[in-house]
């Protein structure tokens, strides 16, 4: 079988459009519909073979792919899109299907939802690791006031409030929150990255209807410095992580692109006695750790 591309847009009306265009084309496609419990953050994706691909975004027009001005805006400023002449996409990556647990239950609905609905605006392969994809949805709800709550009821997140925005790591995969956007790095396939937006959007709502009960926190967690973090590791340069050394694993740490744990000797092995001091350490580069 071809390589195929799965390819994502940011309203159902643009991915009408795009079904549409392609049967006038008489194109074959497959269409990807997210489990019921995404149903509040994602809409259907289409799977093409690669060169089905190349020829549905040439006939697509110019400006398929939504890094133009003309789309970078707001939730609301989406609803005009279909006056637009070109298609929009929000992008595509190579289609590499994971098993994943079946996910049919609906998604609760909150009275005073503060996350609101999600459009897709970027759907990538990620630039560190070409293996995951992510992705950056635009939001209708606004996220500020629910950052201080947050932060009190996650201590492993990272606060910007200057920003405002609010970064954690969901094992591997780097989330960041913004007042109106939802950024995923790191996502094992589509279907990871609309579970991830689920579970932001379950976890907003949540603190958000217990926030009389949380005390909030406006202080920013400090980052550690790479001298710090190397200064607290083995420095054996053991390679179990699969870095050449301790500093490269701290650096790439530093850099939201591997998690705590995958640093065994600290973990399982015979440094265990330094877990706890490197947890704190870390606690700022938004790191959720167990065990």
């Amino acid at each position: 079988m071809s390589e195929r591309v799965v390819t994502t847009f940011p309203t159902a009306g643009e991915l009408d459009r795009g079904v549409t265009l392609l049967k006038a084309l008489h194109l074959p496609y497959e269409i990807l519909t997210p489990p019921r419990a995404y149903s509040r953050v994602a809409i259907p994706a289409v799977l093409l073979d690669l060169e089905t691909f190349r020829e549905f975004s040439r006939a697509s027009g110019g400006g398929f792919f939504l890094s133009s001005p003309r789309v970078e805006g707001s939730f609301v400023e989406l609803a005009d899109m279909k006056d637009e002449p070109a298609l929009a996409c929000s992008g595509s990556a190579p289609y590499r299907p994971v098993p994943h647990a079946p996910a049919d239950e609906a998604p609760p609905v909150y009275d005073d939802d503060i996350f609101g609905d999600a459009a897709v605006m970027v759907f990538a392969s990620c630039l560190t690791d070409q293996k995951g994809v992510r992705i950056t949805a635009h939001l209708s709800g606004d996220l500020t006031e629910v950052f201080p709550y947050l932060n009190a009821d996650m201590p492993a997140a990272r606060y910007n409030p200057r920003g405002p925005t609010l970064t954690f790591m969901e094992q591997h995969r780097l989330i960041t929150l913004y007042d109106r956007r939802v950024a995923i790095a790191k996502a094992d396939d589509l279907e990871d990255a609309w579970r991830l937006m689920e579970v932001v959007r379950r976890r907003a709502n949540d603190v958000w209807a217990r926030r009389a009960e949380i005390e909030p926190s406006y202080e920013a967690q400090r980052r550690p410095t790479l001298f710090e973090i190397v200064k607290v590791l083995p420095r054996t340069n053991c390679r179990e992580c699969g870095e050449a050394t301790c500093t490269a694993f701290a650096a790439r740490l530093l850099g939201g692109e591997i998690n705590l744990s995958e640093c065994q000797p600290v973990w399982d092995g015979e440094y265990t006695h330094l877990k706890e001091v490197l947890v704190d350490l870390c606690a700022g580069l938004g790191q959720e750790v167990g065990g």
